[in-house]
Formats: structure tokens, C-alpha cells, sequence
């Protein structure tokens, strides 16, 4: 068996729960069950399907006594008194028409029908108006009204989303009102109960500075989730991180510069699927930190760090858990691995399990199962079983697939108005704005499954002492759909498109500070390390770290900003042999901000790539640096356009002397040539999984119950 029907028992349904229920009544209800789709299914366990869409409701009975008034478009067992609705669900037929939903929301009772209280929190008839649903969630209408916008934001007796009586409260959603995240949800929380507040790290994968709403120029539909959480917490307007994907990851975990963990050479084909180095074993992670306090610790999707040894995987890294990737790159259906065996051209699939108590498990590649979704319902899984089981804090870490190349569309969604008008507008030249529109259709999808676990979060009643950290590891690739404007450069490229991103902090005790606010203060990737410990109790460093801890700076507006320096890339290294052989300084690619100034130093130059463009000649590879070097003053050139050098030279002699200080304190290189012939092998020995191949590796296969053991040197 492939996808969700063989990773149920490991994944677990996990229950959908809405927003919008989550501030009515809470009432439970399991008197009844009801048969769907060939076994029973109570409120905690099942969530229908129709017409191919998942309803926002919980399951088939959501617990107010009226089946298919709110419960998404669900089935009743076969021999019950009711009829097949237009919407393709069924539920009580009360007006007498055949149809049931089509008007079950919002037509006349019988003279002596009952009244039950809704876990929307009203009665099937609670103004008095014989009218059910019409009303009940929503206000009063005039006699013969068409539509009236209610207090929950309803829509109408058919608002044409594909599941019966789902929110078909007799009124219409305004195009301008966001489908997610009513402001009471999460202005209501109460503040932070405990010192060790849990921690949900979401990391997207190549999402430009223009490619997030609430501050982008075409897709301000696109992350209304994101959005929500941003506009409630502290945006970091200077926010910085590496030119690509595994230095960004590596300054993550270790609050250390690239350059300084032995993760900063960056050049052609550095990490890929067969790379037999990771990061040093030496170091300690900030997920090593945080199980040591007690904490939970669940990562889903890239790794990114290393996977030749097992001792480089996650679950040999302080995580209890992973289920994921550990390429760089791969599908999102087959979740084949970017590149194949030069043998044979076999593609390998890079899906794996791991817990810290049985090791590696593969074997289930979870065929047509969209990256993203299998992630988040992982993650909602992981929440609903913790909350019931433990009193530990959580850290998890969504290390999102989205928005990376290959541009896949995702599986339809309920997309709202405004959406489907962004899309509509996403029309322009050339092959890129094809993909632009692919592109809007991932970061909508990844922030629908962010919704999903912050709705987990809220319903376990952890949400309110979560901390939410989002961030893109780097720069988006136009050619790619992505887009950096009004920024320089691309992925890659140490112009600001390439390494400023965006990024926010939200929690419940930010709040205090009132909405919206814009940290300006400078912010590196390797500062969350520090900053989110901290949340944890834990305010001494471990070792020599880069890091800044910026906790009390974002958790309190009156504290200054603790940084004015940032090293945001140095590149001290090319492929030698069997190690990294060291550049020359005066080659060596790097940038680095002060104050108001940054220096590029060897360099090529890049144009800033508008909206409107043709970006399909863009290809964001690796490419021998330029020579030229520059200083540009951000306080009035955002962009980059304009070189100070010859202007400032005592501002660029300063910065020069700061680089090379930099540079003589670099870290060696952990790179190593890649290990093919090793690699394929034990992967055709694992089912052509990707697996490990350096050391002693033990695994099972998903279909096998005895573990197998390969042992090389």
C-alpha cells in the first residue's frame, strides 16, 4: 500500500479543528456516531472528504445534534430519513425539499421541531425566527432578506465551497475579510504561564522578500495565516541570512556563522544527495540544548546537515523524531532525491523516519502525498498525542519543502476571494509569470498547513505559551517564480535579494506591546539560536557562539537592539582533492553589514528583477564570483544601486580591516568529496531509499519487522 493508507498508523488522521470553532461553544457531544465511509467515526477521529476537498470541520457529527449543518458535507448511515444534497453531503432533510444543505441553514421547522444548543453557540432556533442556521452564529435578518454578513463571518445557504451546510449560515463573506485567524482567537489568548514556553520553528525553503502578504507588491492574499501571526507580533525588518540553503541551516542550529561551524564553503554541487560530509559532530545544536531542558523535540521536512553517518541525523541530534528529507532538493509527490546514481540513472527516494529509540526507518515513500501536507498533519499528530500524554514543553521544527524548485502545484484548495483574484493577476511575460502563478499556489498551500498547526497548538490549549519564529532560509530564484523585489540579486547572490528575508516572532506576551510592531534592529539567522533558548530558561551560551541573544530586545520595545554588525557571508574555500583548500582574501566572496553600510566583496553584478519581468533567463546557480567589490549605504539605497566606495573610503577601508579579521578566524571546512559508489550501493541494498552510508547503519524496512545492518568504513 503507498500514501496516507500505510502511513496512517504512524502519522495518525489527526482532527482538523477551525478557528472559527475554537471561539464558540465548546460543548462536547458523543452520544452518537455515524457510519462514514465504511467504518464509524466518532468527533475525534474522522474528517470527510468531499469532492475532493478537506472540510475545515473536525468530523462528521462536530457536536451540535444537526448533521451537515456545520459538519462540512458528511454522510449519515445508509438507512437514515434524509436525501443527497447538491453539495455532495447529507444530513436531516427539516424543510421537506429533498435536498439536504442546499437550504438545511437557513429554511422553516416544523411547528414542533426541537431546539438543541450548537457548538457554534446558538440553538437551532435562537432568535425566534424559525429559520435554522440563518441566524443561529450570526444575527436577526429582516423578513426575505438574501444575505446579511454575520458575527462569524458565515456565508451563504450556497456559497459553492463544496461541502454542505459548512458555514452556510445565510450570509456572505465580504471579498475584503480574511478566511483565517479572527483577531479574537488570538488577541484573547492569555499570556505565558510557565518559564519554558514551547517553540514552533517554521523555516521556508527559497521564499523572497516579496513572497510573503504582508509585505508583498502580488501576493498579499497568499499568507493570510502568516499575516495574522506577523501583524500580532514583531516583524524583523533587517532580518539576514545566508546565500543558500545548508550554511543558512547549519548557523541556525549552532548560533555560529557559516564560516565559523565549517559549513561555509558554498560552492558547485557542495552538499547534495551524496555528500558524504555534515555538520561537525562536535558541535552542539540548539535542539541538543532544548531536549537537555526537558523539552519535547520533533522535527518534519529538510534536514539538510548531513545524512552520510547516521551520527549527522537528526535523531542522533537531539530530536525525538524526524520524518523528512535530508537532500537538498526533491519532489513533492514521489519525493524523489535531486540527482541519480551515474551507474544506472535510478532515482532514489529521500523519505525517511527516524525516532531516537529505533533508528532509521524506510520503505514508505508516501507516493502522491503533497510534501507539505504530509508534514504539517505529522506535526498536528505529534501535538494531539503530546498533549494528552505529556506535561513537557515542545519544540517543533517545520522545516517546510515550499516554496523550492521543482514548482509543483499543490492539491486544490478552498482558495477565498481575494486569492483567486491574486491569481487572476498574476498574468504577464514570459515563461516566469507561468510559474509565479505555481509559485502562489505552494506559499499558499504552506501557509494553510501553517494554519493547521497553530490550530493544533490552540486546541491542545498550548498556543497561548508557544513562541512562533518564521523565517525563509534565503533569497527567492525569479527563474523559479519567486521574487526578491525591490531588492538586488537572487539565491545565491550576497546582494540584500539573496540573504534579507522574511521573518517575525510572534507569542501571546507579545501582545502587551500592541499590534504590528517593526523591529529594525539588525537580526541574523544565527541569533534564534540564543533568542529562542532563552524562551527555554537557558541565558548563558554554550561554548563560543555568534549568536546574539535578542529576547529581551523583541520582548520589550524600551531595550535597544543588541547588534550592529553582521558577517552575512563568507566564503573562505574551493574543492580541493579530499579537503577544502583555502582562497586567497582578496578572492574570497564575502559580505558584511555595520550600522548602515554593507561590503560585497567579489561579486558580479545582478539587476534588480521587478514584478513585470521576464525572469526565465535568471538561473540561480553557483557561479565563479567577479572580482568587484562594493559599499552601500542602506540607510537611503535599499536596493543597491549605487557604489560609495570611491565617496566613503575611510567607511570602506574600516569595513575591509573587519572583513579580514573575519576571515583569519574562519573555521576549516568540513567538506569532503562526494561518496558515490558507497552511497548507491547501500541505497539499491535499502529498496533505493536514501540511507546512510558512512559507519555502521542500521535500519528497517517499512516492510520488513527485522532491521538490517550495513557496516562500511
Amino acid at each position: 500500500m503507498k500514501g496516507w493508507q500505510a502511513a496512517a498508523g504512524f502519522l495518525g488522521v489527526g482532527t482538523v479543528i477551525s478557528l472559527l470553532s475554537l471561539i464558540g461553544d465548546t460543548t462536547s457531544y458523543d452520544e452518537t456516531k455515524y457510519k462514514v465511509a465504511g467504518h464509524w467515526a466518532d468527533t475525534t477521529t474522522e474528517t470527510a472528504t468531499v469532492g475532493g476537498k478537506r472540510s475545515k470541520q473536525a468530523s462528521s457529527d462536530d457536536g451540535d445534534d444537526f448533521v451537515g449543518e456545520n459538519d462540512g458535507g458528511t454522510k449519515l448511515p445508509p438507512n437514515a430519513p434524509s436525501f443527497k444534497s447538491k453539495q455532495g453531503g447529507r444530513s436531516t432533510d427539516d424543510d421537506g425539499d429533498d435536498f439536504v444543505g442546499e437550504n438545511d441553514g437557513g429554511t422553516k421547522l416544523p411547528p414542533n421541531a426541537p431546539s438543541f444548543k450548537s457548538k457554534q453557540g446558538r440553538s437551532t432556533d435562537d432568535e425566534g425566527d424559525d429559520f435554522v442556521g440563518e441566524n443561529d452564529g450570526g444575527t436577526k435578518l429582516p423578513p426575505n432578506a438574501p444575505s446579511f454578513e454575520s458575527k462569524r463571518g458565515g456565508r451563504s445557504a450556497d456559497d459553492d465551497d463544496a461541502f454542505a451546510g459548512e458555514n452556510d449560515g445565510g450570509s456572505k463573506v465580504p471579498p475584503a475579510i480574511h478566511h483565517l485567524l479572527d483577531t479574537a482567537y488570538l488577541d484573547e489568548l492569555p499570556s505565558a504561564t510557565t518559564q519554558q514556553q514551547n517553540i514552533l520553528l517554521i523555516l521556508a525553503d527559497d521564499m523572497g522578500y516579496n513572497d510573503v502578504g504582508y509585505q508583498s507588491t502580488d501576493l498579499g492574499a497568499a499568507t493570510p495565516t502568516l499575516d495574522s501571526l506577523a501583524s500580532r507580533g514583531v516583524e524583523l525588518a533587517s532580518y539576514y541570512t545566508l546565500p543558500s540553503c545548508t550554511p543558512a541551516r547549519s548557523s541556525l542550529f549552532t548560533a555560529n556563522y557559516a564560516a565559523n561551524n565549517g559549513m561555509g564553503y558554498d560552492g558547485p554541487g557542495t552538499y547534495v544527495i551524496d555528500s558524504s560530509y555534515g555538520l561537525p559532530l562536535g558541535a552542539t545544536l540548539m535542539s541538543e540544548v532544548l531536549k537537555g531542558r526537558g523539552y519535547a523535540t520533533h522535527i518534519v521536512g529538510k534536514w539538510n546537515l548531513g545524512h552520510a553517518s547516521e551520527d549527522y541525523l537528526p535523531h542522533r541530534r537531539g530530536f525525538d523524531s524526524f520524518i523528512g528529507y535530508v537532500g537538498d532538493q526533491e519532489t513533492y509527490f514521489s519525493h524523489e532525491a535531486y540527482g541519480t546514481d551515474p551507474n544506472n540513472g535510478t532515482s532514489y527516494c529521500d523519505l525517511m523516519r527516524s525516532n531516537s529509540v529505533d533508528g532509521v526507518k524506510v520503505g514508505e515513500c508516501y507516493l502522491d502525498e503533497y510534501s507539505t501536507d504530509l508534514y504539517a498533519r505529522r506535526l498536528v499528530d505529534v501535538v494531539g498525542e503530546h498533549a494528552t500524554t505529556s506535561d513537557s514543553p515542545l519544540f517543533l521544527y517545520f522545516a517546510a519543502q515550499a516554496p523550492h524548485a521543482p514548482l509543483e502545484e499543490p492539491p486544490p484548495m478552498n482558495a477565498t476571494a481575494p486569492q483567486e483574484a491574486m491569481l487572476a493577476a498574476l498574468v504577464g511575460a514570459g515563461d516566469s509569470w507561468g510559474k509565479r502563478r505555481t509559485f502562489a499556489k505552494m506559499v499558499m498551500n504552506l501557509d494553510n498547513n501553517v494554519r493547521k498547526v497553530v490550530d493544533a497548538l490552540a486546541a491542545a490549549k498550548l498556543l497561548q505559551n508557544t513562541v512562533v519564529a518564521f523565517a525563509s532560509d534565503n533569497g527567492g530564484c525569479p527563474r523559479d517564480g519567486g521574487s526578491n523585489w525591490p531588492l538586488r540579486g537572487t539565491k545565491f547572490s550576497q546582494y540584500e535579494g539573496g540573504v534579507r528575508v522574511p521573518a517575525f516572532l510572534w507569542s501571546s506576551t507579545l501582545q502587551k506591546r500592541g499590534a504590528g510592531t517593526v523591529f529594525e534592529g539588525l537580526f541574523h539567522v544565527a541569533d534564534w539560536f540564543p533568542t529562542l533558548v532563552a524562551s527555554a530558561g537557558v541565558r548563558a551560551t554554550v561554548g563560543k557562539i555568534d549568536g546574539v541573544n535578542q529576547y529581551d530586545a523583541l520582548f520589550d520595545a524600551t531595550q535597544d537592539a543588541p547588534r550592529d554588525e553582521v558577517l552575512i557571508h563568507l566564503n573562505k574555500w574551493t574543492p580541493g582533492a579530499d579537503h577544502a583548500a583555502a582562497t586567497a582574501f582578496d578572492a574570497a566572496p564575502a559580505a558584511l553589514r555595520w550600522k548602515h553600510w554593507k561590503l560585497i566583496a567579489n561579486e558580479g553584478p545582478m539587476v534588480v528583477n521587478a514584478p513585470a519581468m521576464n525572469a526565465s533567463w535568471c538561473a540561480c546557480s553557483l557561479t565563479a564570483h567577479s572580482s568587484t567589490s562594493y559599499l552601500f549605504n542602506l540607510a537611503n539605497d535599499k536596493n543597491e544601486s549605487v557604489d560609495v566606495r570611491s565617496d566613503r573610503p575611510d567607511i570602506y577601508a574600516k569595513m575591509v580591516a573587519k572583513l579580514r579579521v573575519y576571515y583569519d578566524d574562519a573555521a576549516k571546512s568540513a567538506w569532503k568529496p562526494e561518496g558515490k559508489e558507497a552511497a548507491y550501493a547501500n541505497w539499491r541494498a535499502a529498496d533505493n531509499f536514501v540511507v546512510p552510508w558512512v559507519g555502521n547503519v542500521s535500519l528497517t524496512l517499512a516492510d520488513s519487522p527485522d532491521k538490517l545492518v550495513f557496516t562500511h568504513a
